[in-house]
């Protein structure tokens, strides 16, 4: 995000308004990924390294940086990890959508439910 834009605050007050910002567009992908790879929130943030964690946490990171333009450590910090954490998880993510055919179809399926939520969402706010 333009460092510019937050010239007026403290280091620790960005910080504060960039998780702000990146909390209403993480949670909703948590969500997704709850609902449809059936990993708990919990799960996704956990030091468990079972593929099925690390896939979820790879869509994650890489979703989280599509859809912000939060830096690769501020998406660390949305689950505990460190930037270069972030980075190795969205290459593993490009080469196993290249390659790995049910990780492809589950990352589909996420970005469906994505915006069936961001659907949902939008007509409950025009209510």
């Amino acid at each position: 995000m333009d460092h510019y834009v937050f010239s007026g605050l403290t280091t620790q007050n960005q910080h504060i308004v960039q998780n702000l910002l990146s909390q209403d567009v993480s949670s909703l992908i948590r969500t997704a990924i709850h609902e449809v790879l059936h990993v708990h929130p919990n799960q996704l943030l956990g030091r468990s390294r079972k593929r099925q964690y690390c896939d979820a946490r790879q869509m994650y990171f890489t979703l989280l940086r599509r859809a912000t333009d939060l830096t690769f450590s501020e998406i660390g910090r949305t689950a505990n990890r460190h930037h270069s954490t972030v980075i190795s998880s969205i290459y593993a993510h490009q080469s196993k959508v290249a390659y790995d055919l049910p990780y492809q179809e589950a990352y589909a399926e996420l970005c469906s439910e994505i915006s069936i939520l961001i659907n949902r969402k939008h007509v409950k706010e025009e209510a």
